[in-house]
């Protein structure tokens, strides 16, 4: 399922999902028309793996896209605990499946220090 994201309840969604694939687009944009189904493709395959999906109207979360720093639509990001961790601009269907991939992937593990 896709949220949907707003300047009202950006920063809640950052803090409910620790892993979060969000889609900057304008409806007015050809190219993000062509990628919504693209996008809702991969956060389908990726929603097993604890990947949640927002979609962010650019035009009318701009507080938003200013913490991500999303100057195009569309603009792809992964967020993990809050950090923006990965970035695609523009439709790149290879790129978007590979930042999926690198959000659902699990952060390694510190070796415990001997006690």
């Amino acid at each position: 399922m896709i949220e949907e994201a707003t300047d009202g309840n950006f920063d809640a969604l950052v803090a409910k999902y620790p892993r979060l694939l969000v889609m900057a687009f304008n409806p007015w944009c050809d190219p993000c028309t062509a990628a919504k189904p693209i996008f809702k493709a991969v956060a389908a395959a990726n929603e097993l793996y604890g990947v949640q999906a927002a979609g962010l109207w650019a035009e009318r979360a701009p507080a938003a896209c200013d913490k991500l720093k999303g100057e195009a639509t569309p603009t792809f990001l992964a967020v993990r605990a809050g950090r923006v961790v990965g970035r695609v601009e523009g439709l790149n269907v290879r790129k978007l499946q590979a930042l999926a991939r690198q959000l659902r992937a699990t952060p390694k593990r510190r070796k415990k220090e001997p006690e």
